[in-house]
Parts: C-alpha cells; structure tokens; sequence
C-alpha cells in the first residue's frame, strides 16, 4: 500500500511539472531583419543634382 502511495505521488508530482504552461516561450513577434526595416528609401537624384538644390535652397531662390 505504502508503495503505490509513493508512486502515485512520484507520478502526481511529474505531471505536474509537465503540466501545459509551465514551460518557456519565445516572443509572439519576430524582429525584423535589417533589410526588412522600412529605412531602403534611397535618394532619386545624383550627387551633382543635390548639390545645386541645396546651393539654390540657399540663395533663396
């Protein structure tokens, strides 16, 4: 009798450490990768074309 009364505790006490929940979990979210960040605008206009708008912007033109 005393047996099983340890091993139904022995088992109660696995089960329990196994129980759903108990165990740990990654973000809900993944993190995007740098390529994926939003920041790929790149600038239309050449350097020299950038050059002259910014001299015009300026001159106040």
């Amino acid at each position: 009798m005393q047996t099983w009364l340890w091993l139904f505790l022995i088992t109660l006490t696995l089960m329990g450490g196994c129980a759903p929940g108990y165990y740990a979990t990654g973000p809900a979210y993944q993190t995007p990768t740098p390529s994926l960040s939003g920041m790929t605008f790149q600038n239309p206009e050449t350097r020299s074309e950038y050059d002259l708008r910014i001299w015009r912007e300026e001159s106040g033109r």
